[in-house]
């Protein structure tokens, strides 16, 4: 593509990756990184791939070049680094992640997650909508925009007055192939029946309602305890003493880290998966509990009625009483696989963008 040349469907491109969160971060935003680069890799090895990360990642492969960044932030990274790194190295395509890229001669792809720190900024400190504001000052210089579901491209676009494109999210491949076992974690005392909340934990992840409609439906208890991964990230909520006593008598039994064979096992063996964030971009739990046929309560969002369907009961997150008697029925319906969510597909219709294009930027 450099010097006018037009992209056909069979000829190689030159493609420099935002591998800024593939040696740690945010599971969401590592995965989403690996994901789309191991099966770009895979899906179309006559392409030239070189990536810039913050330290060497040996499980690329030998032939995909790597770049070390001297920036220690995402945005400094994707606007000062990869356009030096992509005009020396004549890529085609750039494909950076939330902050965009910008080039006059390489063409500037990027996959913002989500906005949602515009529409509720009390849900993320100050620093936090600091620097993700800045997402809005660059990404005039992307060619293109990508985000996961079509209703967070509704948000986006409502914010940055342009097309922005919905490729969907999938489950990782380490969690696909991985092979159910019991986290070492977890206490014996812990039968197998419990319920599962998998998500980060600060206010937007709504980890306060979710456990106190727990509570008060009499469905958390030693013997049917509520199960939550994650970590905290981000704002934290307020501790609040029901939820202090429940950890405390073992109602809820918190496990920071799993591998993706303890959390194939959690999944699998749930007897409800509560997914009550307050808003999402995509809500890959989601997909990831459907993948393992666990039955699900989720946000009455519009993100979650288009991810999920049928397959899902529907409640407020901010209604503890309407979360109590949700799970005191116990009625909700069984995840089903969805095809439509593969890391293949993602990679298709962000390559096939470039190839529509029929003259190159000079």
């Amino acid at each position: 593509m450099p010097n006018g040349v037009v992209v056909g469907e069979g000829e190689l491109m030159r493609v420099i990756f935002d591998g800024y969160w593939l040696s740690g971060g945010p599971r969401s935003n590592s995965n989403v990184q690996t994901e789309i680069i191991q099966n770009w890799i895979k899906d179309y090895p006559d392409d030239e791939i070189c990536v810039l990360t913050r330290k060497h990642i040996v499980d690329l492969p030998s032939q995909v070049l790597q770049k070390k960044s001297k920036f220690p932030l995402q945005l400094l990274a994707n606007t000062i680094e990869l356009p030096l790194h992509a005009n020396r190295w004549r890529a085609d395509l750039v494909i950076s992640h939330n902050f965009a890229t910008p080039s006059k001669s390489v063409r500037s792809f990027v996959f913002i997650h989500d906005m949602i720190f515009l529409d509720h900024p009390e849900w993320f400190t100050r620093m936090e909508n600091l620097y993700f504001r800045m997402m809005l000052l660059v990404a005039r210089f992307a060619d293109e925009i990508f985000t996961s579901s079509n209703t967070e491209s509704v948000r986006i676009t409502r914010f940055l007055k342009r097309d922005v494109h919905p490729v969907g999210l999938a489950i990782s491949s380490g969690l696909l192939s991985a092979v159910p076992v019991r986290p070492k974690a977890m206490p014996d005392l812990v039968p197998l029946e419990y319920s599962l909340i998998v998500d980060r934990l600060n206010v937007r992840k709504n980890l306060v309602n979710s456990v106190l409609g727990a509570v008060a439906s009499g469905t958390a208890s030693r013997t049917s305890p509520v199960v939550v991964v994650g970590e905290p990230k981000g704002k934290l909520e307020k501790s609040n003493p029901v939820i202090e006593k429940a950890i405390a008598e073992n109602l809820v039994v918190i496990l920071p880290n799993v591998s993706d064979g303890e959390l194939a096992w959690l999944y699998s063996n749930t007897k409800q998966f509560i997914f009550l964030s307050l808003d999402e971009g995509f809500g890959l739990p989601a997909i990831e509990a459907s993948f393992f046929g666990a039955p699900i309560l989720a946000s009455d969002l519009a993100v979650f009625r288009e991810l999920l369907g049928k397959n899902a009961s529907f409640t407020n997150p901010t209604d503890v009483e309407g979360i109590s008697q949700a799970l005191r029925l116990g009625s909700s319906p069984k995840g089903i696989p969805n095809a439509e969510y593969n890391w293949s597909k993602v990679v298709r219709e962000i390559r096939n963008r470039s190839l529509d294009v029929q003259e190159i930027k000079d």
